[in-house]
């Protein structure tokens, strides 16, 4: 259940029947799933929208927040009007979008990378741990843990096929765990989205004991605010340690693009 922060003033919809010549786009939205628009269209076209769309009042017009494929779909039917719960005039971008995080959480229509992003905003939201987001957002620990191993391991290519095959937690955590390369990375879950490849078999792809691990290096030190600790094994060479910490820092650069609270970074990156 979501409940409000006591600093975010309650905004209270209401319904009514809107003109879509009266609603803009967010800048930020998501691209439109043709997929989607496709299983949406002859059921719209049956029946209407069943669900209505969220729309926050913005002078005589209205910014289109909730309801994306649905408002697409009614307009290529060539409706006019469409079936809305309008919040008032002011209402938080943030609540907006927590609402619209909520409502694809409830039609179970969330990628991994969609629930990292629901747990991330409720973070902000509520000005709280990740973890006590998680509990917001209704995501148990062990879920979020694979979520976010998942996101913070799979590279770019392959959370692209994750998302575009609905491919859930349990698969991409063994293979964000297992696979060796970005390329097999890729692979495996598109040898899973066609049906050739099961989670039984991931897991069999990487067999084999580990070689027993050679003895640490530790030290810390201190760069003006920022303390930093490096554990590292003995045998490691400068070009590698650059690599290590060339990757630290691109993790750290995603989550900055998108725009992590930064008191919830140990926690996402641990």
């Amino acid at each position: 259940m979501i409940v409000k922060p006591e600093n975010v003033p309650a905004a209270t919809p209401t319904w009514r029947r809107v003109s879509l010549s009266q609603i803009d786009l967010v800048e930020n939205r998501r691209p439109l799933d043709e997929e989607n628009l496709r299983r949406l269209e002859p059921s719209i076209a049956e029946n209407g929208v069943l669900q209505p769309v969220g729309l926050v009042a913005v002078g005589n017009r209205f910014l289109l927040c909730i309801g994306n494929h649905r408002h697409e779909v009614t307009k290529r039917l060539g409706h006019t009007e469409i079936d809305a719960l309008v919040w008032p005039e002011g209402t938080p971008p943030e609540q907006m979008l927590v609402f619209s995080l909520h409502e694809n959480h409830l039609r179970k229509d969330e990628s991994v990378e969609d629930t990292f992003k629901r747990v991330t905003e409720l973070a902000r939201y509520h000005r709280c741990s990740f973890t006590e987001a998680a509990v917001h957002a209704c995501v148990t620990p062990g879920t979020l843990s694979k979520i976010r191993k998942s996101v913070g391991k799979l590279c770019p290519e392959a959370l692209k096929v994750a998302r575009e095959n609905k491919i859930g937690v349990a698969i991409t955590y063994e293979v964000a765990r297992r696979a060796k390369t970005e390329d097999e990375q890729t692979a495996w879950l598109k040898e899973h989205a066609a049906g050739r490849m099961s989670r039984d078999a991931i897991i069999r792809m990487s067999g084999g004991k580990k070689s027993k691990a050679p003895k640490q290096v530790t030290f810390e030190l201190k760069m003006d605010e920022v303390a930093f600790q490096l554990t590292f094994p003995r045998t490691i060479s400068y070009e590698e340690l650059f690599d290590a910490i060339a990757k630290l820092k691109a993790g750290i650069q995603v989550h900055a693009k998108q725009n992590l609270p930064i008191h919830v970074l140990a926690e996402v990156m641990a």
